[in-house]
């Protein structure tokens, strides 16, 4: 039977790769077999850049949290899961523009890296890099990979940060080390939003337990804006969305500052 994670990897058309295969670390060949782009989004990626009069040739950095705020479950997958889902989306559609797109992923320290490109095989290039990544129950170390991110991406670049709003994590890693990157690119910081948070905020209590969760909830949501409203402050665009929404939503991010003329 096929893993969830195989599953979502057959609904973007990509083969997981084969055991024998290892993941890739820090220099990857570009021997790989190309690996096909999903149809779906080549054609909406081309009608939307068509639209956009999008230029080429941009710079497009993916940074995969992979610690310990990516293990928590939104609608039974992992958040790192919905994470990757935009990551291969996004390479999808910035390859079909013939941008430049590249991938770190990190916890503690640095897991996988694929060097910016936009052959055709990049996006097997990213799907491998990701396969076998699991949580790491560590906080993540943001600084260590934007300074990685710095060394491959000198040209202007959207930098797109698949994360976790967390209050600690962003006040504490996160907002300390942006500076390193919002100096030279555009920031574009990715998490996702869990309905079932959502709908307890807006149900009418019926006893008290449930009177106690709309209250956590109200709390978590009210927190979760201040967070963004800080991390917009500095400078970023963050997109919060609900799960099957974020990647086309970040795709719709991408296009538009492509369409703006910011990178």
């Amino acid at each position: 039977m096929a893993t969830n994670r195989e599953y979502r990897l057959w609904q973007h058309e990509v083969k997981p790769p084969k055991k024998s295969e290892r993941t890739v670390i820090a220099k990857v060949s570009g021997d790989a077999a190309a690996a096909p782009m999903p149809a779906a989004v080549m054609s909406a990626g081309g009608r939307a850049a068509h639209r956009a009069g999008v230029t080429h040739d941009s710079g497009l950095a993916r940074l995969l949290d992979n610690g310990r705020i990516m293990a928590g479950r939104v609608g039974g997958v992992p958040r790192v899961e919905h994470a990757m889902d935009a990551v291969m989306m996004l390479t999808a559609v910035a390859t079909r523009l013939g941008d430049l797109a590249g991938l770190v992923a990190f916890d503690r320290r640095i897991r996988a890296i694929v060097p910016p490109g936009h052959g055709s095989g990049q996006l097997g290039l990213v799907t491998e890099a990701m396969y076998r990544l699991e949580p790491e129950l560590a906080e993540s170390d943001y600084r260590g990979a934007f300074t990685q991110t710095l060394a491959r991406f000198r040209k202007r670049s959207l930098l797109v940060v698949l994360t976790e709003l967390a209050p600690e994590a962003v006040n504490e890693t996160l907002i300390p080390a942006l500076p390193l990157v919002l100096r030279h690119h555009l920031v574009l910081v990715g998490a996702v939003t869990d309905p079932a948070v959502v709908r307890w905020a807006r149900d009418t209590p019926t006893e008290a337990g449930t009177s106690y969760r709309k209250a956590a909830a109200i709390a978590a949501l009210e927190e979760r804006h201040r967070l963004v409203t800080r991390l917009r402050g500095l400078g970023a665009t963050v997109v919060d969305a609900p799960p099957g929404a974020l990647a086309p939503r970040l795709a719709d991010a991408y296009l538009r500052v492509k369409a703006t003329g910011r990178l």
